[in-house]
């Protein structure tokens, strides 16, 4: 499951998918994207799953960087702003 919160309305925003593939998240990335207005800020949080951290994910956030990314945990390369 992949999930994103607006905290100021509240609105969630949810992918399940049977297996956590980068493409998936790719995938869940892209639909934040699509129900996101433009100009509002967003802050990508992410724990060190292999899949926040492949290369397909890296060349979108490259693309979209107007998206803030944020990941924790031991040894996740993603790019930071």
């Amino acid at each position: 499951m992949f999930a994103a919160l607006n905290t100021a309305t509240g609105k969630v925003i949810g992918k399940l998918s049977a297996q956590h593939r980068a493409v998936d998240f790719r995938d869940f990335l892209d639909e934040i994207d699509r129900q996101t207005e433009p100009g509002l800020a967003v802050h990508v949080i992410c724990d060190n799953l292999s899949a926040h951290k492949a290369s397909v994910v890296h060349k979108w956030l490259l693309a979209h960087l107007s998206i803030r990314w944020r990941c924790g945990g031991f040894g996740c390369a993603a790019r930071a702003s």
